[in-house]
């Protein structure tokens, strides 16, 4: 993807910082990349990800939030508790989905990532019958089990070629 540059502004550049001033080149290939983007609800970071597919980029979405409903056309895999999310990471990285992660690439799009660690805290405590993560393990907490459930569904795309866009917001939103 190449951004046009204005060519008197690129002349000036060029006479005023000679070698200093360079325009850089994107490589084609984003596969293994991690991206995370931080801002405002409804500051446009959803729906600019999702201009990637009209540039030919597979985009899928994790949605960890409500926020889809103003963009068309993107796949979306909605999500409400940890095992949703287990789930979904588990078909991504099933034969079939890094076959064709061969082929085309596919940016995986956690939208809404800061909701994550909310999901992973209430499984853990469900798991522990606690209702806090501090309250576990005799009160020295689930602090382990928390970290493990959270790479359990992260490094598992991470280790694989899709391109990872990590969406996060300044507060967690409470409704998924």
């Amino acid at each position: 993807w190449s951004m046009s540059f204005n060519e008197e502004l690129l002349g000036l550049f060029e006479s005023e910082l000679g070698g200093m001033a360079q325009l850089t080149k994107l490589s084609g290939d984003l596969r293994n990349k991690i991206i995370a983007i931080y801002g405002d609800n409804g500051s446009g970071k959803t729906t600019q990800i999702a201009r990637l597919g009209k540039l030919g980029y597979n985009v899928v979405f994790i949605s960890l939030e409500k926020g889809l409903n103003a963009v068309s056309g993107v796949m979306n895999i909605g999500v409400k508790s940890y095992a949703d999310v287990k789930k979904a990471v588990n078909k991504l990285t099933n034969k079939k989905f890094l076959a064709m992660l061969e082929k085309e690439p596919i940016i995986v799009v956690w939208d809404g990532v800061e909701n994550l660690q909310r999901l992973a805290e209430d499984y853990v405590c469900g798991q522990a019958g606690v209702s806090k993560i501090k309250e576990g393990n005799s009160g020295f907490g689930l602090y382990s089990e928390y970290n493990t459930a959270l790479k359990d569904v992260l490094l598992p795309i991470f280790n694989e070629q899709y391109t990872s866009i990590l969406i996060t917001h300044p507060e967690v939103v409470t409704e998924t």
